[in-house]
């Protein structure tokens, strides 16, 4: 038992119910930069990832890339669309080597049925989804690029942030390219963000790692638009 049971859907299901998923489902190993599905595949199985993560993203009509969302350990993916939908409305790309676990829409359906605390947890999951949008909606539309950046660095640290004796610290494998599409900004606005929060000794940057040196300016910046309900990494 042990790769399902670290899935927020299934994590409170009875033993004998949790076996019978663990059955059903399909571990995956993705590396890194590899697709997972592209939009408009037949949307057959819905996916939960494990470890590593997960770009969500689509194609504008100018051929632009826009990211709708990035995705780390316990989450599942497509949010939406697995019941009613015939084919996958994004792409999904690991941005680092990545562990999955995949279920059939049809094995996904009769849990739901028949397991209220699944229907449950997947409600919660759809709500803290449809909070996080709107809050990204928020944040594309009445604040400024630096500020866009820091919610999204403050987002990220919350999810996936831990603290070490030097303070917050964590893996942060987005481009800068990659950061742009996401806060809907140009990659140079974007540079200029994140060498501004470095010159002010806001953050520090080293390969893949980023460590949050003012963790209250960071906040601050990001404008008080952090999930309701989350407390700083360690606390």
């Amino acid at each position: 038992m042990g790769i399902t049971q670290r899935i927020p859907l299934f994590e409170h299901l009875p033993e004998e119910q949790l076996q019978a998923v663990e059955n059903f489902c399909t571990p995956l190993s993705i590396p890194s930069r590899g697709m997972i599905f592209h939009q408009g595949d037949p949307l057959e199985r819905v996916f939960f990832l494990s470890r590593g993560l997960v770009k969500i993203y689509i194609y504008d009509v100018d051929g632009r890339e826009q990211i709708m969302a990035v995705l780390g350990a316990g989450e599942m993916f497509p949010h939406a669309g697995f019941f009613d939908e015939t084919t996958y409305p994004a792409h999904a790309q690991a941005i680092r080597d990545t562990d999955l676990v995949a279920l059939t829409r049809q094995k996904l359906e009769r849990l739901v049925l028949d397991s209220p605390d699944a229907a449950m947890a997947l409600i919660r999951v759809q709500g803290r989804k449809i909070r996080e949008l709107q809050a990204r909606l928020q944040n594309l539309t009445q604040h400024s690029v630096l500020e866009r950046v820091a919610w999204t660095l403050w987002q990220q640290v919350l999810e996936w942030g831990r603290v070490d004796a030097e303070g917050y610290v964590m893996s942060f494998p987005l481009t800068h390219y990659e950061l742009a599409k996401w806060v809907g900004t140009t990659r140079e606005s974007a540079n200029r963000a994140m060498s501004l929060l470095r010159k002010q000794g806001v953050i520090q940057v080293q390969g893949e790692q980023l460590r949050i040196l003012q963790p209250d300016v960071l906040e601050s910046l990001a404008g008080g638009l952090k999930e309701a309900g989350k407390g700083r990494p360690g606390k």
